[in-house]
């Protein structure tokens, strides 16, 4: 075991004795955050809300600060975190190999049965999969299943699918795809249910089946504008314009393509305006 290993894993054994204690005396876990962890995490959260709205340039920021508060601190669990959430942000810019590079330092500060394991695995899976390492995208995905200790089992399941179906192998894409949405339909999670019902679209229309290949991804596309997920449903309606030109319905197509486009550029629109009209709350007010 190497020295920083050592450090994390002392790291996590100390934070665990601590809740100990403090549980017998009566207090709560809360209580032992201090002053710098409950600052990161209040970056986190509302860099994770920006994310979500579609300002990842914003959350990047928010999340570099909190990666420098929870550094100051050696919270290696908080860094591991901010690591993971910048390189899926690199990730969907493209920028691949500096998503690789916060991976990897995620990993580095991630001790076996950490909470993040999975997440990490998660992220790293999906890195390999944009840089169409198929093989290396399966192990991820299998190691993220295989590390989750909460309720993300649906969405692991989903990645896992995903990785497989990259790979040809239909049977447990498909295999791995409904036990997926079983999971995502027993707790609710609308938002990975319509994920696997969108895999489940795309496996059907790669195995020659369009008709069924249609109705799932049409049952997708209804639960992401429950959801109201811009990306999610232009991403429905891409697969659904696949889906009817492999059927030869050319019309249907293009008019599932104009669809698409026009969700994205509206959603744009929507998010630069938002980011023009909102004040940069990453900065300091200047007001005393």
């Amino acid at each position: 075991m190497t020295e920083f290993s050592m450090k994390i894993r002392s790291a996590a054994v100390l934070t665990a004795a601590l809740m100990l204690l403090n549980s017998c005396s009566g207090g709560t876990a809360q209580a032992l955050r201090s002053d710098a962890m409950k600052q990161s995490d209040n970056l986190v959260s509302r860099a994770l809300k920006l994310d979500r709205k579609g300002h990842p340039v914003d959350a990047a920021r928010l999340f570099e600060e909190a990666l420098t508060i929870s550094s100051s601190i050696e919270d290696y669990q908080g860094r591991a975190r901010i690591l993971i959430n910048l390189a899926r942000i690199e990730r969907r810019n493209a920028s691949i190999d500096a998503a690789q590079k916060r991976i990897t330092e995620a990993l580095k500060n991630i001790s076996p049965g950490s909470p993040h394991e999975a997440e990490a695995a998660h992220e790293q899976s999906q890195i390999m999969l944009a840089r169409g390492d198929t093989h290396q995208a399966l192990q991820w995905a299998e190691r993220a299943v295989s590390t989750e200790l909460g309720g993300e089992g649906g969405r692991r399941l989903n990645l896992l699918a995903r990785a497989r179906l990259a790979g040809k192998d239909y049977a447990r894409a498909s295999e791995t795809a409904r036990q997926a949405l079983k999971e995502n339909r027993a707790s609710m999670a609308f938002e990975e249910e319509a994920t696997s019902l969108r895999l489940l679209g795309i496996i059907a229309r790669e195995t020659g089946s369009l008709s069924e290949s249609q109705k799932l991804l049409l049952a997708a596309l209804e639960q992401d504008k429950r959801a109201g997920i811009s990306m999610k449903i232009a991403a429905d309606l891409d697969e659904l314009a696949l889906t009817s030109r492999a059927a030869g319905d050319i019309t249907s197509s293009e008019e599932y393509e104009k669809r698409a486009q026009s969700v994205k550029a509206a959603s744009a629109a929507l998010s630069a305006g938002e980011r023009q009209n909102r004040p940069d709350t990453t900065r300091p007010s200047s007001k005393p």
